[in-house]
């Protein structure tokens, strides 16, 4: 679709909080990149502390500049009637200028084709002796913009699309901006304004990633009657083309599977393919599946995870089962343990109920001789433990809480010496990182607007 755009556009992509545009905002912009495309990210929140929207546009485009580029443009923008752009105010004036813009428009026919600055004043004075000087002064300033936005600027922009674009195989810059809704509603309508005005010239492809419907009340608030005049959208002024991001839970349960096989390295629980990460990711995978949560609380939960290895460096780790806990914790519904990993259904109650059914057999086959007894027991319990968690036999001694040096056998092990901290280990873990995890109140809110 990109590819297809040579001309201004300005092209929205809708969803509610925590459906996950800001993570697909960096993969498709990284997607872009790979396929030469000219993608420049900004996140309105980060650069709210500017309060100047046109700032913050040409601070993006120029640090996307090779350094010895940046200069070269630093140095002819500041010298000049060139660097006029100060002169632009856009944004929280809108209703306050709207009275003289009628002036304005008249008088801007006025201006000779030089656009020279100077002659103002005498175009005021022919205009009329009743205006008022605070009027004057207000027209002229609105004026100068005006000269900055329709006459210099266009030529500016054209030659920083031609920078940013050389040897890149498209003469398209593509840039992408996220957290509108999360900055000050001023500064988020500014740049709203500043992208339409200042910046609507051929190769300058904007899309916003927006909860539409937050921006919408906000302008409504902000503008009254004004943002919805005629029915027709604060929104719809500026976008050209709507598109809704609504992910497949096939696609979601990929992108998890993709934020785990990012994890920092980690010492695995065992040797077994079973502890790797490529395991972690696939169960990731099954369980966003099973329970079908929001791109945002995907990222939270995972987040959670990567905080447990970050902070038990040197440890050997089950990151698969930590994985699998940890969204059996988000509360969601729907996640079956064992279904998800087999080994996650090895509790303490459940090793407790094993042994205790493993003596209670003992008990009644006392009778019979060692050997018979022995065998029954291995047979009944080794077959389940086999067939449950295989992966879990083979682990090296120094995960077992053994009470001393004899001989157990493997199945004995696991149920008898792993089952009582296995699983409390890592939900202690979890636990201690979601208390040091910020948002989480946040992320519980967004289950209940999911």
């Amino acid at each position: 679709m990109i590819k297809s755009v040579n001309e201004a556009k300005v092209i929205s992509i809708e969803a509610g909080f925590g459906w996950g545009k800001t993570f697909f905002r960096k993969a498709w912009a990284q997607h872009l990149r790979d396929y030469g495309e000219v993608a420049i990210e900004i996140d309105a929140q980060q650069s709210d502390h500017s309060g100047d929207a046109v700032v913050t546009f040409l601070g993006a485009l120029m640090a996307a500049l090779p350094e010895k580029e940046q200069s070269k443009f630093l140095n002819a923008w500041s010298t000049g009637k060139k660097l006029a752009w100060g002169d632009m105010k856009i944004g929280a004036t809108v209703l306050a200028r709207k009275a003289g813009e009628e002036a304005v428009e008249s008088l801007d026919n006025m201006l000779s084709k030089d656009g020279e600055t100077s002659k103002i004043d005498e175009i005021l004075t022919s205009f009329g002796e009743n205006v008022s000087h605070a009027l004057s002064t207000q027209v002229a300033a609105q004026l100068s913009a005006e000269q900055v936005r329709s006459r210099e600027m266009p030529q500016q922009l054209a030659e920083l699309r031609q920078t940013l674009t050389q040897d890149t195989g498209t003469d398209r810059v593509v840039i992408l901006i996220d957290e509108l809704e999360r900055c000050h509603p001023d500064y988020a309508i500014a740049l709203l304004e500043a992208m339409k005005l200042a910046f609507n010239e051929d190769g300058y492809v904007f899309v916003l990633f927006v909860n539409r419907e937050y921006l919408e009340n906000l302008a409504e608030h902000r503008f009254g009657a004004f943002g919805s005049e005629g029915g027709e959208g604060y929104l719809d002024k500026f976008i050209d083309l709507r598109l809704k991001l609504a992910p497949k839970p096939e696609a979601k349960a990929e992108a998890a599977r993709q934020i785990v096989l990012q994890y920092p390295e980690f010492e695995p629980y065992g040797d077994d393919p079973e502890f790797g990460l490529e395991r972690a990711g696939q169960v990731a995978f099954d369980a966003v599946q099973a329970c079908g949560p929001t791109m945002r609380q995907i990222k939270r939960t995972l987040e959670r995870v990567e905080l447990v290895i970050r902070c038990h460096r040197g440890e050997p780790m089950d990151v698969p089962l930590l994985v699998c806990l940890a969204f059996n914790e988000t509360n969601l519904g729907g996640l079956v343990l064992k279904r998800v990993l087999s080994r996650a259904s090895l509790t303490a109650v459940a090793g407790a109920e094993l042994v205790k059914k493993m003596n209670e057999a003992s008990l009644a086959a006392a009778g019979q001789s060692g050997w018979e007894r022995e065998r029954r027991l291995e047979n009944e319990f080794r077959h389940k433990v086999h067939e449950e968690y295989p992966e879990l036999i083979a682990l090296p001694s120094e995960r077992f809480d053994l009470p001393d040096d004899q001989n157990y056998h493997p199945w004995w092990r696991v149920v008898a010496f792993l089952a009582p901290h296995y699983l409390p280990m890592y939900e202690a873990m979890l636990n201690a990182a979601h208390h040091l995890q910020t948002g989480t109140d946040e992320a519980n809110d967004d289950s209940e607007n999911a």
